[in-house]
């Protein structure tokens, strides 16, 4: 950041940007700064978002068999909306939940999802 809160950009393309498409891949356990990345990246428009949703709030056991959830921060997308709501997360462009079965088998049915977009945006239209 400049003075005066001005932004400093720098091309490390050489003048050419990064044109591909691009997905990101979430889940469950993509929380806090990570989160904070998808909530730039779907601002920004790049690419998709495969998998499940980010990161819940911390969630711990308490005696008696009770449950206490905590919530720290308020997070926005950069056009001001909210996605942090309670037990929210930042939701997936592509929505896939990978099954023991899958995986036991040695395949990741997200990365497999995330894939399949990213040839079928490369694909010339009809």
């Amino acid at each position: 950041m400049l003075r005066g809160g001005a932004h400093s950009r720098r091309n490390v393309f050489g003048g050419r940007g990064f044109l591909l498409a691009v997905a990101v891949l979430i889940r469950g356990e993509t929380f806090s700064a990570a989160e904070d990345f998808c909530s730039a990246y779907v601002g920004l428009k790049r690419g998709i978002l495969v998998g499940e949703p980010t990161g819940q709030p911390l969630a711990f056991s308490l005696p008696g068999g009770n449950m206490a959830r905590e919530c720290t921060k308020r997070a926005a997308y950069p056009d001001g909306t909210g996605w942090n709501g309670i037990g929210i997360g930042i939701l997936p462009t592509l929505p896939v939940r990978p099954t023991v079965v899958a995986l036991q088998a040695g395949r990741d049915p997200v990365l497999e999802a995330a894939l399949r977009a990213l040839n079928d945006s490369a694909k010339p239209a009809k």
